[in-house]
C-alpha cells in the first residue's frame, strides 16, 4: 500500500474534532452510568426512576451506536474519496474486472 493511501486511511489524519467527540462520548457514558448507579443504590422504586434508568440505557446505546456508525461512515468516505475498489473479483482470469457494489 502506498504511503499516500496509508496516510489517507489513518484515523483522524487532519486532527479534526475526534478528540472532542470522544471526550463528549465518554462523559455521556459516565453520566449514564452515574445516573443508573445512583438510582440503584438509592433504592427508589418508582415509575419515574424506572423511566430515568431506561432513558439512560437508551442514551448510552444511542451514543455507542452513533460513534461506531460515524467512524465507519468516515472510514468508508475516505476509501471512496481515494477511489479504492474493494469489492470481490468477478472473473478470476481478469484481475482488472473488480466489482464494487457501492459504486454505481
Amino acid at each position: 500500500m502506498s504511503s499516500l493511501v496509508q496516510n489517507n486511511l489513518e484515523r483522524n489524519p487532519g486532527k479534526s474534532s475526534w478528540a472532542i467527540r470522544r471526550r463528549i462520548i465518554i462523559l455521556t457514558l459516565i453520566f449514564c452510568a452515574g445516573v443508573v448507579t445512583y438510582l440503584t443504590l438509592k433504592g427508589t422504586d418508582t415509575r419515574t426512576a424506572e423511566t430515568i434508568v431506561q432513558s439512560a440505557f437508551a442514551l448510552a446505546g444511542a451514543v455507542i451506536g452513533s460513534y461506531v456508525f460515524g467512524a465507519c461512515w468516515e472510514d468508508r468516505s475516505k476509501i471512496d474519496a481515494l477511489n479504492i475498489n474493494t469489492g470481490p473479483v468477478i472473473n478470476s482470469g481478469d484481475i482488472t474486472n473488480i466489482d464494487n457494489p457501492d459504486k454505481k
